[in-house]
């Protein structure tokens, strides 16, 4: 025996039928996240990948670090920084940098390699051990995630 749905009228305004057309045209588009808009420059998504990255480490002034835990989304962040291209950047190192233990730094680096997010070649010294670098897949998430922020803060400010 059917039973009859019950039936609702979501009434929305205008801005509302705007960002739905925005969203299903962003999900749409197969090459969502991969170009940056042109007003954005490169500089910029660093400046915010910095920040990012030292706010996420300042809310632990504010909360338990237990109610923070995005160990896999700092260590991007830290590996966007192109000032960790200087010397290159072990599992140890990255764990450093993104303040997470080196045991769960290093389970998460198997997830991103498997991924495609965080590239892992041999260290040039040191045999035991592996450089990471952000992968061109995990370059583009971010820059997408950064021009999202933007929007959305630009939102707020004007």
């Amino acid at each position: 025996m059917d039973q009859a749905v019950p039936k609702k009228t979501i009434i929305l305004s205008e801005e509302d039928l705007l960002s739905i057309q925005r969203l299903l045209a962003g999900l749409s588009s197969p090459d969502r996240g991969h170009q940056p808009p042109s007003d954005i420059a490169p500089e910029q998504f660093v400046k915010l990948a910095r920040a990012s990255l030292a706010l996420r480490k300042r809310r632990t002034g504010y909360f338990h670090r237990a109610m923070l835990g995005e160990p896999a989304y700092d260590m991007l962040l830290a590996l966007y920084d192109p000032q960790t291209d200087e010397t290159p950047v072990t599992a140890t190192r990255l764990a450093e940098i993104a303040g997470v233990a080196p045991s769960s730094a290093l389970r998460w680096i198997e997830y991103l390699v498997a991924k495609q997010l965080v590239d892992r070649e041999p260290h040039p010294k040191h045999r035991r051990a592996s450089v990471l670098t952000l992968s061109d897949k995990g370059r583009e998430a971010l820059e997408g995630v950064f021009r999202d922020m933007l929007e959305s803060l630009r939102g707020v400010t004007s």
